[in-house]
């Protein structure tokens, strides 16, 4: 399997029958984000706009709304290449929510082996 570049994404190109033909798969990054902040109507379609305009998927979610405060978590998959972007995309849901961004590892065998960091953190407050 070797990394090629395609449509400015990176790909793993891999043999998948006896014709040498390849596939292709885009090299995704797995984000966890948490997001709070006082509940009010277009919250989630902020979000979900911000992962869609840059190259990502939403791909679960958890969502509740709480003493008038509203918290979720999303987990993401976005193009490996466009997470970076995206991380920074979030900034103008300022003054909306308190967004926390996190690499994910997704199917560690157990828990404790799971290596997640924290890419960006910022309490977003209003102006």
């Amino acid at each position: 399997m070797r990394a090629v570049s395609q449509g400015g994404h990176n790909v793993c190109r891999a043999p998948f029958d006896s014709a040498d033909r390849f596939a292709y798969a885009v090299i995704v990054a797995t984000l966890v984000l948490t997001v709070i902040g006082d509940d009010s109507a277009g919250l989630v379609n902020a979000v979900a706009e911000l992962i869609a305009l840059h190259g990502g998927n939403w791909e679960r979610s958890q969502m509740a709304e709480l003493a008038g405060k509203f918290a979720g978590i999303v987990l993401v998959t976005v193009p490996d290449d466009r997470s970076t972007e995206l991380i920074a995309g979030l900034e103008p849901l300022e003054g909306m929510l308190d967004v926390t961004a996190q690499l994910a590892t997704v199917g560690a065998p157990d828990p404790s082996t799971t290596a997640s960091r924290s890419i960006w953190s910022a309490p977003i407050v209003p102006a």
